[in-house]
């Protein structure tokens, strides 16, 4: 990278005593560090991402002191990077979190071990292209080091992108060593976050460490004794880890600046007897040599899923389960089965399977991609990744919205992983913005996307006139609705229904949310205006129970896995259960 721009960000989630001497540090070399302040770490690092106009960003902890030609040594390094180095970082001394990885440099195998993000610097595109950092929620008041910057880096290594340890970017952390508290936390977190410590050696560990912190206190050595509780403490926390730590790294929210939607994890809760019942949720029923996004279910086990569903649960059309639920008339294990995005081989794979077992279902079509026969961007992504050619340009480069991307896309498992970042990256983005990216993705694949296999306006008609069937609506162009204007809002979803109405010669009542995540892709105003425009009902895309409190108008549904017969009936006894 020749002469590479770098910002030097100092990210805080607090009012940091060391603060000043952080920031005196890098002035002294001339780095007029920005720092940045939000309610978490996470969310003030990728405010800084997504604020930077560098090639890179550097990160530097509010107690992390950088050393004498910290500057000088970061910007030659960077200078003499190759193009597939996504992150350079160093040693950190201290008694608190601290790295030292020895003195000579190294590629770091993001598998076995990472990088503190108190002293490490990204490619800006590299890191975007991941999406930034995970925004971890973490515990408060507790500061241990095991979250956001460490999902990054394995993000970066599984997208192809280089990690560098350099002894000659020294840096200290300053403070008090951490508690024993904090280290357990910190060892439930390595157990949880992907840590290597099996937890036989952790299991070892507790008694020879409090061993050594009983034989310290009577020595009188109070510094070796609360060494020895910490060490047994964070032991403890690898034996303890699962559900602690998974409720610690819980989202902080439903979005972060370069990551569009972040689901909450999903909660299993008893339902009350009799209301057992479940919205199932398909999108495609064909057998792919390569399903990324995990969209289809085989012709095969679809059938062998319908024959379940109507031997073993009460099948019915989606507005009479949402009506009955709201009487509380609804029978035990009832099961609306639901599509959208309106395949083609719905017609073809899935209604004899639906027609000869007597389940009904309903179809959500966003019209005007129907209606001109537009393949589905993501599909288009999925296929121009797959099929380029091994020799395709690296690192791939792609700009939306003034927005550049990059992921190194060598290998098909690096090609995989960049497949996931891209389409999360493009899914809010409007449809110029999208288009424009494909034609980059196209270039650099060197081939155009295949054909839609998006259905017609008229086997949508021949779909609704199959008994059992029901057309929704599922929005004009399939945007994210909840980054949208009001406006844009409004027209998309009416003109929608008015397609829907057109086509099957009845109004729709049922309307599904294009890509269904609450707080993300639709909010209170999508409510709203879905309700406004005569809908009695609307689905999203995340799971959950049913009861007669359920908001009609974000009713949950189930993504239903490629499960054969056997593996299906326990899944639906789990969902119905």
């Amino acid at each position: 990278m020749d002469a590479p721009s770098i910002t030097v960000v100092v990210s805080t989630d607090r009012n940091a005593p060391t603060l000043a001497a952080v920031v005196d540090a890098l002035a002294r070399q001339g780095a007029g560090a920005r720092v940045v302040r939000e309610e978490t770490i996470a969310a003030a690092r990728n405010r800084a991402l997504a604020d930077c106009a560098t090639d890179v960003i550097g990160y530097v902890d509010d107690d992390v002191v950088v050393g004498d030609g910290w500057l000088a040594a970061l910007l030659d390094e960077w200078a003499g990077a190759e193009a597939d180095v996504g992150a350079i970082g160093g040693p950190i001394a201290g008694a608190r979190a601290a790295v030292e990885y020895g003195e000579a440099p190294l590629d770091v195998d993001a598998g076995e071990r990472t990088l503190l993000a108190g002293n490490l610097s990204f490619r800006v595109e590299a890191l975007r292209g991941v999406e930034g950092f995970w925004p971890m929620r973490g515990r408060r008041g507790v500061r241990d080091w095991f979250t956001e910057e460490h999902h990054a880096q394995r993000e970066l290594s599984a997208a192809g992108w280089r990690l560098l340890y350099e002894p000659a970017l020294r840096a200290r952390r300053v403070g008090d060593p951490p508690t024993a508290g904090e280290r357990f936390h910190y060892g439930a977190r390595l157990r949880v976050g992907g840590g290597v410590r099996p937890a036989r050696i952790a299991a070892g560990t507790v008694p020879r460490a409090s061993a050594g912190a009983i034989v310290a206190l009577a020595r009188g050595d109070q510094a070796t004794a609360r060494a020895r509780l910490r060490r047994a403490a964070e032991n403890l926390g690898v034996l303890a880890g699962g559900r602690l730590a998974r409720r610690e790294l819980e989202p902080a929210a439903t979005s972060t600046p370069l990551r569009h939607s972040v689901p909450a994890p999903a909660r299993r809760r008893r339902l009350p007897r009799p209301a057992r019942a479940a919205i199932l949720a398909y999108h495609r029923v064909a057998d792919l040599d390569d399903d990324p996004l995990g969209m289809a279910v085989s012709p095969a086990h679809f059938a062998e899923q319908v024959a379940v569903t109507a031997s073993s649960a009460t099948p019915m059309p989606l507005d009479e389960l949402v009506t009955r639920l709201a009487a509380g008339s609804l029978p035990d294990r009832a099961v609306a089965i639901t599509f959208d995005d309106a395949y083609a081989e719905i017609l073809a794979q899935a209604a004899p399977a639906l027609v000869a077992c007597g389940v009904p279902a309903t179809v959500f079509v966003p019209t005007e991609l129907t209606a001109r026969r537009e393949p589905f961007w993501w599909d288009e992504v999925s296929e121009l990744m797959q099929a380029a050619p091994a020799d395709a340009p690296s690192p791939l480069r792609l700009t939306a919205a003034g927005e550049r991307r990059a992921w190194v896309a060598r290998t098909p498992a690096q090609r995989r992983a960049a497949r996931v970042h891209v389409h999360a990256w493009l899914q809010p983005k409007n449809g110029a913005d999208i288009a424009r990216a494909l034609e980059q993705l196209g270039a650099w694949a060197r081939r155009p996307p295949g054909p839609p296999a998006v259905a017609t306006s008229d086997q949508v008609a021949a779909l609704a006139a199959h008994p059992g069937f029901d057309i929704g609506a599922h929005s004009a162009t399939h945007p994210a609705l909840g980054v949208a204007s009001a406006d844009r809002q409004r027209a998309e979803v009416r003109a929608s229904r008015d397609a829907v109405a057109e086509w099957t010669g009845r109004p729709p009542r049922a309307f599904s949310y294009p890509f269904g995540v609450p707080g993300a892709d639709f909010d209170a105003t999508t409510e709203r205006i879905v309700a406004e425009a005569g809908f009695v009902h609307a689905v999203a895309m995340t799971p959950g129970p049913l009861t007669r409190r359920t908001d009609r108008y974000a009713l949950p549904r189930h993504v239903v896995p490629d499960f054969g017969a056997e593996r299906f009936a326990r899944w639906l006894d789990g969902v119905l259960a």
